[in-house]
């Protein structure tokens, strides 16, 4: 493929793709700067497959696939983990810079990696769960089964936040 068309395709997929990627790699990093150095990777890594792309799913798919595996691959180095270690509770998160924080994003933001992908992926980028199944390259059944526990989790999570929040206004 001519070295101007790639340049013009990739152009029109960040401009497409782009804010929704930011967002996903924000919620999975949990770090603002480290999501867009993960949008940034993902597009490259775009770029240089488009010659391969078969076009067998859905170019969102085949983007988002790549976001993911690039967002676990930064959370797998060791820098990564480290830096979380050393972390102060109270630091400023910047993931309210980009949009206002509810407690439902709170909750996902609090799942495990595993449970936080089929969320973030079945309800905030409203993908099918073939197509979750695709992009993590795991079977239905397991995807349909992170999101029972997802769900559970958060249930148990959103109900806790509730719970302190009503006891916290009646000793006002």
């Amino acid at each position: 493929m001519p070295t101007d068309s790639k340049d013009k395709i990739l152009r029109e997929l960040m401009e497409r793709y782009g804010t929704d990627l930011l967002r996903l790699c924000c919620m999975y990093l949990r770090d603002y700067q480290l999501a867009e150095d993960a949008v940034q990777d993902t597009f490259i890594k775009v770029y240089r497959g488009l010659d391969q792309f078969r076009g067998d799913a859905p170019v969102k798919t085949w983007i988002i696939r790549i976001a993911v595996n690039t967002c676990k691959n930064i959370i797998r180095t060791r820098w990564f983990r480290m830096e979380r270690q050393e972390l102060p509770e109270t630091v400023h998160d910047p993931l309210q810079d980009m949009e206002q924080r509810t407690d439902v994003h709170s909750a996902v933001s609090s799942l495990p990696v595993r449970l936080r992908e089929v969320i973030l992926l079945y309800y905030f980028e409203g993908f099918s769960v073939r197509e979750i199944s695709q992009i993590l390259q795991i079977k239905e059944g397991a995807v349909l089964q992170r999101m029972k526990r997802g769900r559970e989790r958060l249930r148990d999570v959103l109900k806790e936040e509730f719970s302190d929040d009503r006891s916290s206004e009646k000793n006002k």
